[in-house]
Order: C-alpha cells, then structure tokens, then sequence
C-alpha cells in the first residue's frame, strides 16, 4: 500500500511538472512572438517614411505589412495557447487564482549523476519495481501455502484431567486423499502466478532502463544544443542589426530584413522549446529512476541558465 501510494505520488508530481513549465513555455513563447510584433511593427513604420521619402518602393513597403500582419497572427495564437496552459494547471490543482509563476524554464550546465550510476541505484529507488518484487514475493509465499496444503495436517492435542492433573499428549494426522487433483491445479495456478510476476518485473526493468539511457541522452542533448543556440542567439543579433542598416542604406532588401528578424524570433523560440525539452526530459529521468522528488535540488543547482 505505501509503495502504490508513492508510486501514484511521483506520477502526480510528473503532471504537475508537465503542466507548470508548459505554462512558462508558453510565457516564453509569447514574450518571444510579442517581441517579434514590436519589432516588426518599427520595420513596417521607418519602411513607409522611407516609401514618403521616395527611398523603396510600395512593394517593398508592402513587405513589411504582410510581415507585421503575420506577426500579430503568431501573437495571437500563442496567447490563447498561453490561456489554454494555465486553464490546465489551475484546472489540475484545483484552482482559479494562479497567474503568475515563479519557477523559470531551465537548463543545468552539467549532469549532477552518471548515467551508470543511476542505471545501478533505480532498483533500489523505482517504487513500480520494488512493488513488483513484492509482487513476487507474495506469489511465491501463495506457491508453499499451496504446496502446505497438500500435505497432511499434523497437529498436537492435549487434554487435561482435574481429577488426576496430568496431561495426555498425541499426535494426530489428517489427510483428505479425494482432494489432491484440486490441490494440485492450485499448486500450478500458483506457480504460473509468480513465474509471470517474474517475467513481468525482468520485462520491466529492461523498459525503464532503455526509458533512463534515452532520457539522459535527451538530457545531455539539450545541454549541448542550449549552448549552441546562445552562440547562433547572438550571430542572429547581429546580422539582424546588419541586414537593418543595409537596408536603410539601399544595400539590402526587405526581404532580407524580414528573413533576419523572423529568424531571431525562431532562434528565441527554439531556446524555450529546448529548455522545455530538457525540463521533461530529466522529469522523466528522475521518474524512472524513482527520485522525482529530487527535482527541486536541479532548479536550484549552481551554473543554471534561467529563461525569464
């Protein structure tokens, strides 16, 4: 009973995971979009004074509109995705009133355990394979109450005398010889019962350590493509600021301004989505492993990266 009780704790602490950084997912993706619809909304404003000014053309300036346009669509989508997020976590914690989170998307610099390690401690740690185990046990204890059944019953008496005050003692042996068949099929039943609980528990084991091995390359993964993203983050900076001042020096074309700016809108959303990846991935991780509950201590680890 307790190992089903914090087996159901950690499932619940994994929706409950999965629901809160989707929320901050969807913050960051609409800070990202709203960001976007700013800046697109300058581009569309300097491309008409530049078109009253006689610089670009109306086609060019039209760009920019269509541009801007879809930006606020994007805006728009992400906003009612971002409603849709906190309807599901109050929803799940049975609220009306949480807005505003104070937990960020994050990614650890490093790994805090080995995978070997965690590969040789989740036996010990799983509630689902410690409750299975037990499982078994109970099976085989159900195989010698069978088997004990078979056997004659052989059990002392005594019987006391007021009169004399001495005791008789004796043993006694009783034995149904009509009910072997039935005993024997219950001895069968019984083993089938812990060599499928057997079966069951080895299967298993193997599913959560292919769940662990992906889960921590998922992990590691992430880390290495959030570095990365931070190098291209700030290459797409600054090719936006370049492809902005060619074109207002008629170098470059609004498609290539546009083209700069939506790809540092992708580039932030890309930052959110990898770190919302390597949120679930260790929530995962640690469900597997059976230490979910350790999940605070990797918020607040030291050399974090907190999307805010």
């Amino acid at each position: 009973s307790q190992l089903s009780s914090k087996q159901q704790q950690d499932v619940q602490r994994f929706e409950l995971i999965q629901a809160y950084f989707n929320v901050q997912l969807q913050k960051q993706l609409l800070n990202s979009s709203h960001s976007n619809l700013n800046a697109m909304q300058t581009h569309y404003s300097n491309a008409l004074k530049l078109e009253n000014q006689g610089f670009i053309s109306k086609g060019q300036r039209m760009q920019f509109e269509v541009a801007k346009n879809n930006a606020q669509r994007l805006e728009q989508n992400t906003e009612a995705n971002l409603r849709s997020s906190l309807f599901q976590l109050n929803n799940l914690l049975q609220s009306s009133q949480i807005t505003e989170l104070s937990t960020p998307l994050f990614v650890n610099s490093a790994q805090s355990q080995s995978l070997n390690g965690l590969l040789k401690t989740y036996q010990d740690q799983s509630s689902l394979i410690r409750k299975m185990q037990m499982d078994t046990q109970l099976a085989n204890a159900n195989v010698k109450v069978q088997s004990a059944a078979k056997k004659p019953n052989l059990f002392a008496f005594g019987e006391y005398s007021l009169d004399k005050q001495n005791w008789i003692v004796g043993v006694v042996a009783r034995y149904n010889l009509f009910s072997g068949v039935n005993k024997n099929k219950n001895i069968q039943a019984a083993e089938l019962q812990r060599y499928a609980s057997e079966l069951l528990t080895e299967r298993t084991k193997q599913e959560i350590e292919n769940i662990i091995y992906t889960s921590y390359s998922e992990v590691t993964t992430a880390q290495q493509s959030h570095q990365l993203l931070q190098q291209n983050m700030q290459a797409a900076q600054e090719n936006l600021r370049i492809q902005t001042l060619s074109f207002k020096e008629d170098m470059g074309t609004a498609t290539q301004v546009i083209d700069a700016q939506n790809a540092l809108n992708s580039l932030k959303s890309e930052m959110a989505l990898n770190a919302y990846k390597y949120v679930m991935s260790l929530a995962t991780l640690l469900q597997s492993h059976g230490s979910i509950d350790q999940f605070q201590s990797y918020v607040n680890q030291t050399q974090t990266y907190y999307l805010r």
